[in-house]
């Protein structure tokens, strides 16, 4: 799993999966609870058309000249073991002993996966389709139960017509 890395208020870093990040009054990219991402870049005010390429270079457009400037570079963060990072609120986690370090890397490079602008990572699970195939099943069962119940009765009222 890669995380971005953010800053909290309290000067501290986490780390988020969450991709969705605006830009705040001083350039820098946010996320909507307010933590800035890391990435030493910063937007100019004259600047539109904000472009992330996959391999995490961000790209502006110079509104006076139309000149494409890069402001700055967006980097991942992976750990050995992502399941010891520590959860904090809002999605955020922080490292522990057994996490380990963060390994910084660029996007598309030692494994990291590439970024795609307008894109969020979202569950691979329709929830209801999951939900109507559960109720599906435990109808099944229900339906399969009661037929080894009446196979029972059967055999039964078989047996002692016998005696």
């Amino acid at each position: 799993m890669v995380f971005f890395e953010v800053e909290l208020p309290t000067g501290e870093l986490a780390y988020s999966r969450a991709g969705r990040f605006h830009l705040n009054t001083d350039g820098q990219l946010a996320m909507n609870t307010g933590q800035v991402l890391t990435a030493d870049l910063r937007v100019p005010p004259d600047a539109r058309n904000l472009v992330i390429k996959q391999d995490g270079s961000v790209q502006a457009t110079v509104v006076e000249t139309g000149e494409v400037i890069t402001v700055g570079q967006v980097q991942l963060a992976k750990f050995a073991s992502a399941e010891g990072l520590k959860k904090l609120s809002d999605g955020l986690y922080r490292p522990s002993q057994v996490s380990g370090e963060a390994i910084y890397a660029e996007p598309g490079r030692d494994g990291q996966g590439v970024l795609l602008q307008g894109y969020v990572e979202m569950s691979n699970v329709n929830l209801i389709d999951e939900m109507s195939s559960l109720v599906l099943a435990q109808r099944a069962y229900q339906m399969n139960a009661r037929l080894l119940q009446a196979g029972d009765q059967i055999l039964e009222t078989i047996n002692n017509l016998r005696r």
